[in-house]
């Protein structure tokens, strides 16, 4: 079984990008505490409504939960092999302070809610 859950704070400021096929694909670290004096950050991918929902209301230091698969990609730059971690999002939860909360209902989204 291959399943991570993650509870931390978004670590960099989040971009919506496009790929070539026109889907919407995010790439953001999540700071995970580790202990009291450090974290780890894993990298978190977000595709398609994932992604819009989290450029529309997400913000760098906000707390969110990740619900997804653990997952090794390999790329290659100017003749250098790189191995990436990533951890593909099946489910994000924003959580927000009572000052940030959004005027909508829906304040997670997952796969199943994709009308495709």
């Amino acid at each position: 079984m291959n399943k991570v859950l993650l509870s931390g704070r978004i670590a960099n400021e989040i971009k919506l990008m496009k790929t070539k096929s026109g889907k919407s694909v995010m790439r953001f670290s999540l700071a995970v505490p580790k202990d009291k004096e450090k974290a780890i950050f894993p990298t978190i991918l977000l595709w398609d409504k994932q992604a819009e929902y989290v450029e529309k209301f997400g913000k760098k230091g906000m707390r969110c939960i990740i619900e997804g698969h653990y997952d090794i990609r390999n790329s290659e730059s100017k003749g250098n092999v790189y191995v990436n971690h990533e951890i593909n999002a099946e489910r994000i939860e924003l959580i927000f302070d009572k000052k940030e909360e959004p005027k909508e209902e829906k304040q997670s989204l997952q796969n199943d809610d994709l009308p495709f």
